[in-house]
């Protein structure tokens, strides 16, 4: 049967303080958490890793099998082996709020609270869009990759889009069209190809 276990028995007494966990990620080494303070791996055949910094942790997700994490005031990391590094051309991410990454037909594309990021070999590039200007407007919050080439999209005042993966805007929900409030704070696609909010 499930059971709850707690990862706090299972971490040294001076790690045990790391703030709110902002992201969980699955990987094949185990399981990650960001959270302010600290990174924690997790895996029960070896234990508990963790990575601080001189900045706060903030969103987690990984890019083509990499672990990639925001770090405020330093910008966007990489997880490579066991050294927290910047992405190259992370540093474009000081003063901004990542909040995830979605894959569109040219590549990774970072998604900001102000707007869109194409990943190049050397860097990041900023994306101009109808999707990137309508969340750099409304304060993006919350993204998720959906089939068949869209992206979803959710604001913290101006609801949720769906859009296309190259940055055309397909459909608006609000809450002028029904939604409970123009605040959407997660996304998560199911099974059967519905959408969930969270406002």
């Amino acid at each position: 049967a499930p059971a709850y276990i707690s990862l706090l028995d299972r971490l040294d007494p001076s790690e045990r303080k790391f703030g709110d966990v902002w992201s969980i990620v699955s990987a094949p080494e185990g399981m990650y958490l960001s959270a302010t303070e600290r990174l924690i791996l997790y895996n029960p055949a070896t234990g508990v890793r963790t990575w601080k910094t001189s900045g706060r942790f903030r969103r987690a997700f990984p890019i083509d099998g990499v672990l990639h994490v925001q770090v405020t005031g330093l910008g966007l990391h990489r997880l490579r082996g066991e050294t927290l590094e910047l992405a190259p051309g992370g540093s474009v991410f000081e003063r901004l709020d990542v909040r995830g990454v979605y894959r569109s037909g040219r590549g990774n594309v970072i998604a900001t609270s102000k707007g869109f990021f194409l990943q190049t070999s050397t860097g990041f590039e900023e994306i101009s869009s109808p999707a990137s200007r309508f969340v750099g407007e409304n304060l993006l919050y919350s993204v998720a990759q959906l089939s068949g080439g869209l992206v979803a999209l959710g604001t913290a005042r101006g609801g949720f889009v769906l859009a296309s993966t190259n940055g055309d805007l397909l459909r608006s929900f609000s809450k002028s069209s029904g939604l409970p409030s123009d605040y959407v704070a997660a996304i998560a696609p199911d099974r059967q190809g519905g959408v969930w909010l969270a406002t």
